[in-house]
């Protein structure tokens, strides 16, 4: 059967199952075969590198990035079959993050036709934008893409080194999303849904003075946003400082991850979504950046505020905590201010995670308030983890310990007299500790495995399933992205 005859039902079915590299040989061999093609060819596209890319690979990933592009300023058509575009990249060789960045020479045809787009255009960041094309910066790239109608794009990650050299997507998404317009609004990211910006946490602005914040905010202004996935560095100034002269309002978002960002701009985000359903929360400390809002004190009366504008909402909560260790030597100086006793009031919440010492504080015999108070009335699953008060990365040493029975010690009484008077439908509790064993088979680590047994023991009595979990395992803890 000769394929240029088939009916267009049975070409699409084949087109269905063919590899990339098929769909790109199909475009070459006729024009109705091209135009049945590309829209397979363009709609999922992809630029990923490894965490630390070779120069060889950055090279290759770079150059298919801006020969993408240069078919599109050329064929701007294009763009309109794109729904889902995902690029990490990175130009770390070394976990130094004092190492100059290493830019890579795009192809030379494809640069020349960006830098040709820009200059057409009539943006006050033009003269920027064409020096950062012309340095090889992926940023100014990308920047290209977005400038485009995307009128199908639903989904959009950008990974790893991102906006640490540029803040031109910034810019183009404020003239998309954040101007006042004097006519109806172009196709352009109306159907975006989906946005994951999984950076690198901000330790490297200790070195280089810079912020993601004014970047990723604009994302806020999309219409149809559903879910946000993003590590958001705090500003130094008191407040977030929005790119439009009206705060967004995102009617749609039900789902938020959110890496970096302090408490004390956590109220102003969590002011942007109408009703929230999930939310993930990472409170971060580095010792290196030294400002107000940057410091050692978890301030749990500034964070209950800024969730209860969710609670009658929120089925999911997951509250993970870390820090920036190559500054400190243990003990670590934290400290937590405030109860999270407003917690009870959240009616809706289903499965929570929370560090222990946001329950409990640093020292667990003075706090004075029982845990019961703290859980919501409906949850059914909990995880308690003992972030800040462990190691938790694989290269930590070994001295980095906490005094577990403590804590553990904490539980008992809530687990023997309270836990189903006072949250009567909790199924499952998750204990994110130091390992699964104790380490040191002495005395202490036959307590601990004691306590263990009788925490089981009682949460089963209970008709609860308790497990102890290694805490290297916390990122398994995620909300759903349903």
């Amino acid at each position: 059967m000769d394929l240029l005859t088939c009916d267009a039902d049975v070409l699409f079915m084949i087109r269905d199952y063919l590899a990339k590299g098929d769909l790109i040989s199909l475009c070459l061999v006729r024009s109705n075969l091209r135009t049945l093609a590309e829209p397979a060819l363009y709609s999922r596209v992809d630029f990923n590198c490894s965490d630390r890319p070779s120069p060889s690979e950055q090279t290759q990933i770079f150059r298919r990035l801006s020969k993408l592009l240069r078919s599109i300023v050329r064929r701007p058509e294009l763009a309109a079959h794109i729904r889902s575009f995902e690029c990490r990249w990175s130009f770390r060789h070394s976990l130094d993050y004092k190492t100059a960045w290493t830019n890579v020479d795009p192809d030379t045809e494809a640069k020349e036709a960006a830098i040709s787009f820009v200059q057409k255009q009539q943006a006050p960041y033009r003269e920027t934008w064409v020096q950062q094309l012309d340095d090889g910066i992926v940023d100014a790239y990308v920047a290209i893409l977005l400038s485009h109608p995307l009128p199908r794009l639903r989904f959009l990650s950008l990974s790893h080194d991102f906006f640490r050299q540029s803040d031109l997507i910034g810019h183009v998404l404020e003239s998309i999303l954040c101007r006042p317009r004097t006519r109806p609004p172009t196709s352009s990211l109306l159907l975006l849904e989906c946005v994951e910006l999984y950076l690198w946490v901000n330790s490297y602005a200790n070195d280089h003075d810079r912020r993601n914040t004014a970047n990723i905010l604009p994302f806020l202004y999309l219409p149809n946003l559903q879910r946000l996935q993003a590590a958001i560095d705090t500003p130094i100034t008191k407040t977030l400082t929005w790119p439009a002269p009206f705060t967004p309002v995102a009617f749609r978002l039900r789902s938020v991850q959110v890496r970096n960002l302090r408490e004390s701009h956590l109220a102003q985000l969590l002011s942007v979504p109408e009703r929230l359903r999930s939310l993930e929360w990472h409170w971060y400390y580095n010792p290196g950046l030294d400002n107000e809002f940057n410091s050692p004190v978890i301030n749990v009366d500034l964070i209950m505020p800024a969730l209860s504008r969710h609670k009658h909402a929120l089925t999911e909560l997951c509250l993970q905590a870390d820090f920036h260790r190559r500054y400190y030597d243990p003990p670590y100086p934290f400290r937590v201010q405030g109860s999270p006793r407003a917690l009870r009031g959240f009616n809706q919440l289903k499965m929570l995670t929370i560090p222990l010492v946001y329950l409990v504080g640093f020292a667990p015999f003075s706090i004075k308030w029982a845990i019961r108070d703290c859980l919501p009335p409906n949850l059914e699953d909990l995880a308690l983890t003992s972030e800040l008060l462990t190691r938790n990365q694989p290269d930590m040493r070994d001295e980095e310990t906490f005094d577990e029975l403590s804590y553990t010690r904490k539980l008992r009484p809530w687990l023997a007299d309270d836990v189903k008077q006072f949250t009567p439908r909790l199924e499952k509790i998750d204990l994110f500790l130091t390992e699964e064993e104790p380490r040191v088979p002495d005395h202490i680590g036959c307590r601990e495995v004691a306590m263990r047994e009788e925490l089981c023991e009682l949460a089963e009595a209970a008709g609860i399933l308790l497990r102890v979990c290694d805490i290297r395992r916390i990122r398994e803890r995620s909300i759903s992205t349903s």
